[in-house]
C-alpha cells in the first residue's frame, strides 16, 4: 500500500511540473539540438517538436475577432515543423528579453514573420472552434 501510495504521489508530482507553462526560454534550450541538427533524438528535441506539432494542430484555422471581424491562422504551403522551429530558435536567441514570455505570443510572431503561416479573413475550419456563426 505504501508503494502505491508514493507511486501515485511521484505520477502526480510529475504531471503538476509538466503543466507548468512552457515560456520562449524555455522551448529554446529545448529546441537548441533540433534547430541545428534535425536527425537529433534526444528527449528535449522530443518534446520541442511535439509541442510545435500540438500548438500548430490548435492554432491552424483557429478563428478570433479583430475589432468584430473574423480572421483565421493557415499555414502556408510546404510548411513543416522542421522548417519553424530554427527561426523561433534564431528569434529567440537574438531577442532575450523574450525569453520569459508566453508562447502564443512569441511563435504567432516569429511564424507570421517569416510567412510561415498567415493571417486570413473569415471563418476558418479548426478541431478548436467552439462554435461557427450561423450567417457563415
Amino acid at each position: 500500500m505504501k508503494i502505491r501510495l508514493l507511486f501515485l504521489l511521484v505520477v502526480s508530482s510529475l504531471f503538476a511540473v509538466s503543466a507548468k507553462a512552457v515560456t520562449a526560454g524555455k522551448l529554446k534550450q529545448y529546441c537548441a539540438a533540433f534547430a541545428f541538427d534535425q536527425t537529433d533524438k534526444s528527449a528535449n528535441s522530443t518534446f520541442c517538436v511535439g509541442y510545435f506539432d500540438g500548438w500548430i494542430e490548435a492554432v491552424n484555422g483557429r478563428t478570433f475577432l479583430i475589432d468584430g471581424k473574423p480572421f483565421f491562422f493557415k499555414f502556408a504551403g510546404g510548411f513543416t515543423i522542421a522548417k519553424a522551429i530554427r527561426p523561433f530558435y534564431e528569434y529567440v536567441n537574438a531577442h532575450p528579453e523574450v525569453e520569459g514570455k508566453g508562447l502564443d505570443d512569441v511563435l504567432t510572431g516569429v511564424l507570421l514573420d517569416s510567412k510561415m503561416m498567415l493571417l486570413l479573413p473569415g471563418w476558418g475550419e479548426s478541431a478548436f472552434q467552439l462554435h461557427a456563426p450561423k450567417d457563415k
